[in-house]
């Protein structure tokens, strides 16, 4: 082990030390798969999303899209705030499935309200719009 520079750093590390042995059980992160669909525009329904998890304690972590059919976002929301999450998510006119909301309601009553809930969160949206194009520049070579 490396001598630690000074006394304030000293202390920290100690006291850091100190509550690694207190735990009693490893942190663990609860997950939650959802799935939900909607034919409310795409934009706004991201846009809204976001805000949705923002407003539940929570941040996005992760976003895939898939053209215009689907987008995958992983974030993480406080388990006491997991109930909520739902309620928005619907409010704003994504028709989650079943197992989700249970989900959610299980993570709200099994883990500690604090505790950090990993969500996956998959939207396919159904429109009669044409799938988006990318343009790849050519490359020389």
């Amino acid at each position: 082990m490396e001598p630690v520079a000074n006394k304030a750093a000293a202390s920290l590390l100690a006291r850091v030390r100190e509550g690694l042995r207190r735990r009693k059980t490893p942190m663990t992160i609860s997950k939650v798969n959802l799935a939900a669909v909607t034919r409310a525009e795409r934009k706004s329904v991201i846009t809204r999303t976001s805000e949705a998890v923002q407003a539940c304690g929570g941040w996005i972590d992760d976003v895939n899209f898939f053209s215009n059919l689907s987008i995958a976002i992983r974030c993480y929301i406080p388990s006491g705030r997991s109930t909520l999450l739902g309620e928005r998510l619907e409010k704003i006119g994504l028709s989650l499935d079943g197992k989700g909301l249970d989900a959610l309601a299980r993570a709200a009553a099994e883990n500690e309200p604090s505790s950090e809930l990993l969500c996956f969160l998959s939207i396919t949206f159904f429109h009669d719009e044409p799938d988006m194009r990318q343009v790849v520049p050519s490359v020389p070579g």
